[in-house]
């Protein structure tokens, strides 16, 4: 048993009670034991952005109200972000890893989304021939909604704007895209 005197040091002598410097783990062991806050950050806000991509993915195509789409996304950044750095400090590798992955799908939405925004527009419109069948679409990308098919020989006018292969033109009074490839100049 511990020996408690209450005169010694005046009467806060609690030496007795204290864990002894061999069995209190040093500064280095217990960083070890959690991982670095900073990394964990880091980590939470890959994730935290890429959940992000996968919430505007899926959202955009469900038409919900706009502040209901502004609070979920909040929610899907802040999720992927908590539990990734929670993860982290825990050295729980397993979720840490399925966190990260899940969030890729998210970066590819994001990444296909700022190129699909990339265009490039030129001053003079010019007129052109459709080389072989096509489709002619509403977006620039095979994922958008098909107008009508265009024959070989149409004539068409370039309005000057492209985007990753795809050029915007009109035809019969209709603005649409269809695939470069397609086109002789």
């Amino acid at each position: 048993m511990a020996n408690y005197d209450d005169n010694a040091n005046g009467g806060n002598d609690f030496s007795a009670f204290s864990v002894s410097s061999s069995e209190q783990p040093s500064n280095a062991k217990s960083h070890r034991k959690k991982g670095n806050g900073f990394a964990s950050f880091l980590f939470g806000l890959v994730s935290g952005v890429g959940f992000l991509g996968t919430a505007f993915y899926i959202l955009a195509k469900l038409n919900l109200n706009y502040y209901l789409n502004v609070a979920l996304y909040i929610a899907a950044f802040l999720a992927g972000f908590i539990i990734t750095c929670a993860a982290w400090r825990n050295r729980k590798n397993i979720l840490f890893i399925i966190m990260l992955a899940l969030s890729v799908p998210g970066y590819i939405v994001l990444t296909g989304e700022i190129r699909s925004r990339i265009t490039t527009k030129t001053a003079v419109t010019h007129n052109a021939e459709i080389m072989s069948d096509v489709n002619f679409r509403k977006g620039p990308s095979t994922d958008n909604e098909i107008i009508r098919q265009l024959k070989q020989g149409d004539k068409v006018t370039l309005t000057g704007e492209v985007s990753s292969g795809w050029t915007q033109i009109t035809h019969n009074g209709e603005t649409g895209w269809v695939s470069a490839e397609f086109l002789k100049k």
